[in-house]
């Protein structure tokens, strides 16, 4: 959690270290910071807290926080490249095929956001809650 003021931005409060990774930092040389928030959406064990990973960037509009994931495709091409480790490497240990079809909703998520889609894992969250209830 940041607060803003005239000086940037300044973390008041940082969320579960092992499975999240926050930083501010200028995407794109225009002197304006973003806040690139990257996380799991499984708290399960370690391997799928590494395998289940989302990206979102977030920039101030006057007052307003704004998701602007889609403004910065080069951000989601290395967590299509997991993906794809995830979905091909057969010697996983333990085995994560039951993931696949989270994976697969991450991976299609993030293709589209390199195609300047503004998207979110709701969708993909769901499919895990499904799995495991």
């Amino acid at each position: 959690v940041y607060s803003y003021t005239d000086s940037g931005f300044r973390l008041i409060l940082e969320l579960v270290k092992d499975s999240s990774l926050t930083e501010v930092r200028d995407l794109d040389g225009d002197i304006k910071e973003e806040i690139v928030h990257e996380y799991s959406i499984a708290g399960l064990g370690r391997l799928e807290r590494d395998l289940l990973r989302w990206k979102d960037i977030w920039r101030l509009e006057g007052e307003t926080p704004v998701r602007v994931n889609n403004l910065f495709p080069q951000e989601y091409k290395s967590l299509v490249n997991l993906y794809n480790l995830a979905l091909t490497k057969k010697e996983w240990i333990p085995d994560v095929s039951f993931y696949y079809p989270i994976i697969r909703c991450l991976k299609e998520k993030a293709e589209l956001t390199i195609k300047n889609n503004l998207m979110d894992v709701e969708s993909c969250f769901n499919k895990l809650e499904a799995l495991l209830n």
